[in-house]
């Protein structure tokens, strides 16, 4: 597909480039050259409260042209700017995928980060996205143990620049949104290409609880504080699907293609994490609940 979206523009606080390294190419084109590498924390106030986002970043010294990288200068100079306020424009949304502890792929999404400048005098806090793709998997009502509704989810996949495979991305509604959640229901079928954008929200949450006394002989049961982070990618404008026959529509073909090079490549990540040993190889084959797009 052409005219691929994928924008994310954050305006905050760098809190935190402790990760933010420099290192040297040890093989390729870039042997002996720099690059500078990690991820920067960004504090986001929105909606009245505190969101910490972060950005992962890369850059090489010297760009394809053989020029001095302008990234690589603003990059390697983060770790001394914590406490100033930055605009990141011309990021974009990544899949990343690795094989956890039971053998299983595992599926996050994350910022990559682009250009990077100081914020404008008055600039207020900002975290957007913009995304077109194809509904891999319409939207689903979460509901915890309790039977309660958490979360509104929709995935959408978008090929990569080369063609041959896609990224899956997790995109949600607001619970309150009844009416968005009834019309993307209905439209938002598999198959179809839209395009949406919205607001980023990274809530962290902290929670006190008590650990298990019931082998305790005596004394105060141990208190744990707990913390997370939940991640939204809230849709707030949605369009029209286009019409089967548009040029820029993802085709039937296309999306079975990028299903079979996602699974290839699936088996690939599980077939090398065995044969480093991160994983028995009487580990469960990896099973998916997933539609039939994903």
């Amino acid at each position: 597909m052409e005219n691929i979206i994928n924008e994310i523009n954050i305006t905050g606080t760098l809190v935190d480039a402790s990760k933010v390294k420099t290192g040297i190419f040890k093989k390729g084109q870039s042997i002996g050259k720099q690059y500078v590498s990690g991820e920067v924390l960004v504090k986001c106030i929105l909606d009245g409260a505190e969101n910490i986002i972060p950005i992962s970043l890369f850059s090489s010294e010297v760009t394809q042209k053989g020029e001095q990288s302008k990234l690589f200068e603003a990059y390697s100079k983060l770790p001394s700017q914590v406490g100033q306020r930055f605009t990141f424009t011309g990021a974009a949304l990544e899949e990343h995928r690795y094989v956890g502890q039971k053998g299983e792929v595992v599926r996050t999404q994350r910022i990559r980060g682009r250009f990077v400048n100081e914020a404008k005098p008055g600039e207020q806090d900002a975290a957007t996205f913009r995304l077109n793709g194809y509904v891999a998997r319409g939207l689903e009502e979460k509901k915890n143990k309790s039977g309660e509704t958490y979360l509104f989810e929709i995935i959408l996949g978008q090929s990569n620049y080369r063609g041959d495979s896609a990224q899956m991305f997790y995109l949600n509604l607001p619970l309150d949104a009844v009416e968005h959640q009834r019309a993307l229901a209905k439209a938002y079928v598999p198959g179809v290409t839209v395009s949406v954008d919205g607001d980023i929200r990274y809530i962290t949450e902290q929670r006190e609880i008590v650990a298990d006394s019931s082998d305790d002989l005596f004394g105060t049961p141990l208190k744990k504080t707990v913390v997370n982070t939940y991640r939204y990618y809230y849709i707030k404008h949605a369009t029209q699907p286009l019409p089967a026959g548009d040029p820029n529509a993802y085709t039937m073909p296309d999306m079975q293609a990028f299903k079979e090079a996602r699974s290839a490549e699936d088996a690939e990540l599980i077939s090398s994490a065995k044969s480093s040993g991160a994983v028995a190889d009487n580990e469960a084959p990896l099973t998916s609940k997933a539609a039939s797009l994903l």
